[in-house]
Formats: structure tokens, sequence, C-alpha cells
């Protein structure tokens, strides 16, 4: 087995480990009790994790560069760092591309620079971080 996926959030993993079993690919949830030791207040540091046989890693790991951002923030899938903030689709750490993309541009939603949510036009303030709309160009 191999680790694929790790999360502060609960619920960030299981809709890893979700998504994945919905492609075919066994996934497990290791950690989620650990919530539970530090008073289920977040934790600072990734403690659950989705781990993948050896054999589906290769699946699994185009699977999760495509999910959506989660609510822990944006990390690049192959070194792990942070990509909130960040409007292009390349890791400035090590240079892989990531799955995020902007919405199209007939689109009218909006992407948070903080961390990566697409918004609905008519909100002013990002519905994950709550960081406000940037001003038009």
């Amino acid at each position: 087995m191999k680790r694929i996926f790790s999360a502060v959030n609960p619920l960030d993993a299981e809709q890893c480990t979700a998504a994945l079993q919905a492609a075919g690919v066994r996934a497990v949830t290791v950690g989620e009790v650990l919530t539970s030791a530090v008073g289920g207040l977040p934790a600072l540091t990734p403690m659950i994790e989705v781990w993948v046989p050896d054999e589906a890693w290769e699946q699994a790991r185009e699977i999760v560069e495509q999910l959506p951002p989660m609510s822990t923030g944006r990390k690049c899938p192959h070194c792990g760092y942070d990509l909130r903030g960040l409007p292009a689709s390349r890791c400035p750490e090590c240079g892989e591309p990531f799955g995020w993309t902007p919405p199209p541009a007939e689109s009218k939603s909006w992407v948070c620079a903080m961390c990566g949510e697409t918004v609905e036009e008519q909100f002013t303030a990002c519905w994950n971080c709550g960081s406000e709309r940037p001003a038009p160009p």
C-alpha cells in the first residue's frame, strides 16, 4: 500500500477516498480517529491519510490530481507545496502541472486567490475561506 493523499480535515480525506472508490480503485482512509485526540479541533498538520494498493497508485494519482481544491487548501500532488493564491496550474516548487484549471472564459464565476475555490459571480466573498473577490481589471 502507498499513501496517495494527506489531509487535516476528515471530510477532505473521505471525499478523496469516495472519488477513488467510485473510479474502482480500492482506497482506505487511516488516521481519522486521531482528530478526537485533539478534542475535535482542527489539526495544524495533516494526520489523515488515504492509501491505495501499490499497483493502483498511478491510476489513483491521476484521479487525485483532478479533484477540486479541498478545504485544507491546494497542495501540489507531487511535492506537497502550498499552492494557495497561485493562479497558474504548474507548481513553482517542482514545476509539475496539477489538475486545477480556472473556469472557462465565458463563465462569470471567479476563482478565489487564497484557496482556489470557484465562486459564482453573485458572491462578493469566497464561501470556502471568506476572502473578498478581487476588483475587476
